[in-house]
């Protein structure tokens, strides 16, 4: 039996905290960014609320762009605590010779053990906060990279600019190459 090839670009997992930051109004900008960092699927787009029914103007900007809905059941931290579960899972699961990255969206503090594992199994990890709601500094400190989500509109069309795609080689590096195909990506 012939061993599966090893992707050049490394997948990426998005999970998004709506109930922290509400994201819907920047999901085609997550969307994009994390296809600058590698391969994403839509099992890999997930957004999290307990309650969808009060936000279904979300729910349908978040799936029309590719993201999966997640509800869940009610609790103390329980949107917290699925999205710890499932990146948790998700990153035993796949264990592979590239790192993967995962985007997480929240600024909660409670995201630090998840990140410091996520670290320990030779993952990437990006936090997209927004300046409207206070995020973690322990949190910010932690992650491989920090985005506001109100500056990912300027910064992927200077990404774009610059035909450049951000590719992740080690969890401690980021090179950024040239990608003639950027210009298929950003709808130019």
């Amino acid at each position: 039996m012939k061993p599966k090839p090893i992707p050049d670009r490394p997948s990426v997992h998005v999970f998004l905290d709506v109930e922290n930051i509400p994201p819907q109004q920047y999901a085609y900008w997550i969307r994009l960014l994390a296809k600058q960092y590698g391969q994403i699927n839509p099992t890999r787009l997930r957004a999290y609320a307990v309650d969808w029914r009060i936000r279904k103007k979300s729910k349908v900007m978040l799936e029309e762009t590719g993201f999966s809905t997640v509800r869940v059941s009610p609790g103390h931290n329980a949107v917290d605590n699925k999205i710890f579960r499932d990146c948790l899972i998700l990153s035993k699961i796949r264990q592979t010779l590239l790192p993967e990255v995962y985007i997480l969206s929240t600024g909660d503090s409670d995201f630090v053990p998840v990140v410091d594992v996520l670290h320990e199994r030779n993952h990437y990890v990006v936090c997209l906060t927004s300046k409207h709601r206070q995020a973690s500094q322990e949190l910010i400190q932690i992650v491989d990279e920090h985005y506001c989500l109100e500056d990912l509109p300027h910064l992927l069309a200077e990404v774009h600019q610059n035909h450049k795609v951000i590719t992740v080689s080690t969890p401690q590096s980021i090179v950024e190459k040239d990608d003639p195909s950027m210009e298929s990506l950003c709808g130019k």
